[in-house]
């Protein structure tokens, strides 16, 4: 309660003109994933709140800028100016289309979408979503297999209980080879005597091309997000070079909006590697982002962090999203760092 007193504090309007002169404003860019519509039952960022955000940034004319815009000056060596502000969607669910696409019209707001590619293509729909799918509507309420690591023994009673199970299996199965997770998760479904869809199910559909490309008419931009999103330090080298290679060729076969910018699935310093930089720079990419909460440093003008550009995860609170973009969030990371120095 403390916290969140002080930061409403810090980041009210008398004290943030000081926040921002002396913090500088950095150059931030966030990632959003689901939008709330209550029509297809799926929880998300609530558009009402990112509608007040935008607004927000606005009046407090933040430059709201084109991701391409962001990597362009990088790899030119401008300078971004203090405000900067980007956003950030990855994967390609239909809820942008519905929910998130016009917020972001409303408010003139630039914002690139990161697609996987074979969802969009209906070739496959998303391993986690599955998890969920199986979790959600067996019948049962205990899990017990046996893998590689161990038994697995999961059990609930309540929503929360089974809510908790899906994010304890998602994350166990972010760190297994790709093809032990597809496994794993058809046997998961098979113990708990449920069918996966062939087509991902309403609130887990994707967007279509067509959505997409009328998106892009109202300066909506998309970049490469892999074929079918698997964590790519857990594939092999032919699978990762594929799983890049042919999102960042399909994208372009489908839209014109299509901008050189990868974005690693999963994007912490685990999920990739020089391997796939490697692969993202021979490709003529100009960068990738990654999930590590940072601001946009200067340094990656000149060195190859441009193939791994901080994003921060968008906010739902205000306070939180002011104490970042006014560079309220580096000041305190420099005193912990001062701090654990001591």
């Amino acid at each position: 309660m403390m916290r969140r007193i002080l930061l409403q504090a810090v980041t009210s309007p008398p004290i943030l003109p000081v926040v921002e002169a002396l913090a500088g404003a950095p150059a931030t860019i966030f990632m959003l994933h689901r939008f709330a519509d209550p029509e297809a039952g799926n929880p998300g960022h609530a558009p009402d709140r990112l509608a007040a955000h935008l607004a927000w940034l606005r009046e407090r004319h933040y430059h709201l800028t084109p991701l391409a815009e962001v990597f362009r000056r990088l790899t030119a060596g401008e300078p971004l100016p203090p405000r900067t502000v980007a956003f950030t969607v990855d994967d390609g669910y239909a809820d942008f289309v519905r929910v998130g696409a016009p917020v972001f019209a409303e408010y003139d707001c630039p914002v690139t979408v990161f697609i996987i590619t074979g969802f969009l293509d209906r070739r496959c729909w998303n391993w986690w979503d599955r998890v969920t799918w199986a979790l959600a509507t067996a019948s049962r309420s205990e899990l017990t297999l046996e893998t590689e690591d161990g038994r697995w023994r999961y059990q609930w009673q309540t929503g929360a209980e089974r809510g908790q199970a899906i994010d304890q299996i998602v994350e166990r199965m972010k760190r297994i080879p790709e093809r032990r997770k597809l496994e794993l998760i058809a046997r998961i479904a098979a113990a708990l005597e449920v069918e996966l869809p062939d087509q991902a199910p309403g609130r887990m559909a994707p967007m279509t091309w067509d959505q997409a490309r009328t998106c892009a008419r109202h300066g909506v931009t998309y970049g490469p997000h892999t074929v079918t999103h698997p964590i790519l330090s857990q594939t092999d080298p032919q699978a990762s070079s594929e799983e890049i290679e042919e999102s960042w060729w399909r994208l372009q076969q489908e839209t014109d909006a299509a901008i050189p910018i990868f974005c690693y699935p999963n994007g912490d310093p685990g999920s990739f590697g020089a391997r796939e930089i490697a692969t993202v720079q021979r490709l003529g990419l100009v960068g990738a982002v990654s999930s590590v909460p940072d601001y946009v440093s200067d340094r990656a003008r000149s060195d190859s962090s441009v193939y791994s550009i901080p994003r921060f995860t968008y906010p739902e609170d205000r306070s939180d999203l002011v104490q970042i973009v006014s560079g309220f969030e580096r000041g305190k990371n420099a005193v912990r760092r001062a701090l654990g120095r001591g």
